[in-house]
Parts: C-alpha cells; structure tokens; sequence
C-alpha cells in the first residue's frame, strides 16, 4: 500500500503544480478493513491498528514518520513552483490530522490538528493554537469554509447541535492572521 500511496502523492503533487486542481485529499489508507503498511515493515493489519496503543508504539512512529515524509515531499515541490513574489506554498494551507483524532472510537474532545502553510498570509503560522472551551472539528470546516469564500457560520450542524457542542459559532478566530 505505501507503493500506492506514493505513487497517488506524486499524481496528486503534478495536479497541483500543473493547476488541474487546488484541492488534493490523501488518506492514508488504514481505513480500510484489511489495509495495511507491509511497505513499512509493519505485519498488523488496518483495523487493528486503531485498538492499539498509539504513544510511543513504534508501529505508530513508523506510520506516522512515513506520512511526515509525504507532507514534506509536498511541501518542498509547492514551493518549488513560483508563483506570484513567492512560491505555490506561499500561497497553500495542508490540513494535516488523523480520521479519528485522539483514539479509535473518539469522542472528539482533542482533536490535534496540523496547518502547514498560511494560504498567502491568512492564517497564522510557526506555533502551536490550543482552542479553549468547546469548539469542535467542525469550526474547523467553518474557518476553511469561510477562507474560501462560503460565509457559514457552522459546518454539518443544526442551530441547536451547535449550541449544545459548540462555546461559539463562525471562524476559529486563534488560528487566523
């Protein structure tokens, strides 16, 4: 599967540079059933995976090095392409987190997210945003959402959903420029 998984990454790196798409979506594959990483040495099979113990599991580390790897081939070919007075990748966000945050079966409540990149100046970037109170996955969406142009100020929620998971509605204010 790692063969697969290169071999899109580089379809979905020439999409970007060559302007088919502005949008690439990866994953990582271990959501299937029976998937697995035999690329990396790893025997256990995808959904396994997600019931072991994640800190400090060096199947984990493997996978997790593995994707690291992937996001810094992307990065160094975005910003190999000029664009404007800088590079594509001055001009990119990667939104890099796991399908199931803090553990298989989550609840949501810690959710890491990585955004690499400040799509030209618009988010703020070189540290580390922990958003207090309750603002789920979903005011993430919204925050894109609103970058790209859509006005929402809740994604995938009723009004009443959003006030029962939500401390605030509209963009995640911390993490914008």
């Amino acid at each position: 599967e790692t063969d697969w998984h290169d071999c899109l990454l580089d379809l979905g790196i020439s999409s970007l540079t060559s302007g088919i798409t502005n949008t690439l979506t990866i994953g990582s594959g271990r959501g299937e059933i029976f998937g697995a990483w035999k690329g990396l040495g790893i025997d256990q099979q995808g959904h396994n995976l997600g019931h072991m113990k994640q800190p400090d599991n060096p199947i984990w580390i493997k996978i997790r090095q593995y994707n690291s790897r992937m996001l810094v081939r992307i990065m160094e070919a975005l910003d190999s392409v000029p664009e404007g007075s800088g590079s594509m990748m001055d001009n990119t966000l990667i939104v890099y987190t796991s399908n199931n945050a803090d553990k298989q079966h989550t609840s949501g409540n810690n959710w890491p997210v990585m955004l690499l990149g400040n799509c030209g100046g618009i988010f703020k970037s070189g540290c580390l945003t922990q958003v207090e109170g309750k603002r789920p996955i979903n005011s993430l969406y919204a925050t894109l959402l609103n970058v790209a142009g859509q006005n929402v100020d809740r994604f995938n929620m009723s009004d009443q959903m959003a006030k029962k998971f939500d401390d605030s509605t509209g963009p995640l204010q911390e993490i914008l420029a």
